[in-house]
């Protein structure tokens, strides 16, 4: 019964090829467009998810009053990390980085445009980079260490193992200027960087390899811009966490650093969408979904409403057709059949025509967002 609906639905539309291809078409270009935004949405939240118990990550700032308004910096002093981990006992693990500005070389070839970053030994126990290559249970916890990304090691060395080569890079052992060094590297592991993670990098150095300032765990007159993480032990909430920050902030941190400071805990769900979050491309921005999402849902209901407004401008030229069949004997369910059967074939079209624009559209749209 289906198959002669479908088949009798099929001579109405091809009898009707203007009205056909003309909801067709605004019919797909809509579906088109909705699964165009859809797909950014879904993408912007599933940045960090990557990480296992990603609930469980947090990023630390302080928070500053000035002029009656609130600041938030992510601008610490450098033994932050390791106070916390010694005094906040809701925290599992602690790691900070910050950028490096060096050069990187590999034999006679310079890669002036990588991603390079100082952090500290923990930064695989906060953070759950997918492993290609290497022991991460101990990279970085020895000067002279370097993990690369999956990319960058293809890049420095093509086919060949990664691990255990060299690298080299230009240090300057004064923050301020001076003489650069050069220090050489040795590749203990390799990572895969998802692009849906909010913290991306080449290569990381670790912070014991001189010339990094982090190797001075006294350090309080010098606040590095960079990132503070935290991983909680399984159990604490946020709320618990920004409670032990308060205190941590009041017996400890303010001490030390003769500065007096509050922590803010964001979660790293969050960070993406927040003010911290730095992005040489379109930054993540919450409104962006709620915008998107908004506007995916409205040009469906559009497309939506034109296929109404067409099948309901032809219900009077229909009109003779189904006294007709009437007359002939059809009854309410046959000629609802037949209405529907043509209703799910102009759709199965549209979907199918909607699916080839997006394949087609998906590169460019790509590369503007």
């Amino acid at each position: 019964m289906l198959k002669n609906y479908l088949f009798v639905a099929f001579r109405s539309l091809r009898r009707r090829k203007g009205y056909a291809g003309l909801n067709v078409f605004g019919l797909a270009v809509g579906l088109a467009c909705f699964f165009l935004l859809g797909l950014y949405v879904r993408d912007e939240l599933a940045f960090v998810r990557f990480h296992a118990d990603v609930e469980q990550v947090y990023a630390g700032a302080t928070v500053c009053e000035r002029s009656g308004e609130t600041y938030y910096s992510m601008v610490l002093a450098p033994p932050v990390t390791g106070l916390m981990a010694e005094h906040v006992p809701e925290v599992a693990a602690t790691v900070r980085e910050y950028a490096a500005r060096v050069q990187v070389r590999v034999a006679d070839d310079r890669f002036d445009d990588q991603r390079r970053r100082y952090v500290e030994p923990g930064f695989f126990e906060v953070f759950d980079f997918p492993r290609v290559a290497g022991d991460l249970t101990t990279a970085l916890d020895a000067p002279n260490q370097a993990v690369l990304s999956e990319q960058a090691a293809q890049r420095y060395f093509g086919l060949a193992d990664p691990i255990g080569q060299t690298v080299s890079i230009d240090v300057t052992p004064d923050l301020f200027g001076g003489t650069s060094e050069p220090r050489d590297l040795t590749v203990v592991a390799v990572v895969e960087v998802p692009r849906t993670s909010s913290i991306t990098f080449d290569l990381l150095v670790s912070v014991a390899t001189p010339g990094g300032v982090l190797t001075d765990p006294d350090i309080w007159t010098i606040h590095l811009s960079g990132g503070a993480f935290v991983r909680l032990q399984p159990g604490v909430t946020q709320a618990q966490l920004s409670a032990a920050l308060d205190r941590f902030a009041t017996d400890v941190y303010n001490e030390r650093a003769n500065r007096t400071v509050n922590f803010h805990a964001i979660p790293l769900t969050d960070f993406y969408f927040s003010d911290f979050y730095r992005s040489d491309g379109l930054r993540g921005d919450a409104r962006y979904l709620a915008l998107f999402g908004g506007i995916a849902l409205l040009v469906l209901l559009i497309a939506v409403v034109n296929y109404t407004n067409l099948a309901t401008a032809q219900a009077a030229d229909r009109t003779r057709e189904v006294g007709v069949r009437k007359a002939i004997g059809a009854g309410r369910g046959q000629l609802a059949g037949q209405f529907l059967g043509e209703a799910l074939l102009v759709s199965a079209a549209a979907f199918v025509l909607a699916v080839v624009l997006v394949t087609a559209a998906l590169p460019g749209f790509n590369a503007l967002f």
